[in-house]
């Protein structure tokens, strides 16, 4: 009976021993794996910041690129303002031009037309003198 249960404890001594490899074994598997996984998961969030990094240069390049295009938008903007204005400055100056250039026009017919209006007045004062001495001279003539 003794040798019984010693072989029994023995087995089962054996048996626990098996037991712990599988489970030292089972558990350096998951180790193992645990491990992979970290290393796995290590290089995806390389990855990731690696893209992440890749994103922000892209990021910053079109950011860059817009300003770019916004000052080369704002300076044909300002340029074509100067443009116009000189535009705008010249025709200014030609319509200011013609409009002297009426109004010494019109200084010039309104001195013809007071010159001729005293022509007229001086004639008509002559005509009508001329009329008055030939109305007397007709009612001399009719007495």
């Amino acid at each position: 009976e003794l040798q019984e249960a010693q072989a029994r404890i023995a087995r089962e001594r054996n048996q626990l021993a098996l037991d712990q490899v599988d489970v030292k074994a089972s558990l350096d598997v998951a180790e193992r794996r645990h491990r992979e996984k970290d290393i796995q998961y290590a290089k995806e969030i390389e990855e990731l910041k690696s893209m992440l990094k890749d994103q922000q240069a892209l990021l910053e390049a079109e950011q860059v690129r817009q300003r770019a295009v916004m000052q080369d938008e704002i300076q044909s903007a300002r340029e074509e303002c100067a443009r116009e204005k000189a535009e705008l400055t010249a025709e200014r100056e030609e319509l200011r031009k013609k409009l002297e250039n009426l109004d010494a026009a019109r200084q010039q017919v309104d001195t013809q037309m007071s010159a001729e209006v005293l022509t007229l007045r001086e004639r008509n004062f002559a005509l009508k003198t001329e009329l008055e001495t030939g109305v007397a001279q007709l009612e001399s003539a009719v007495e």
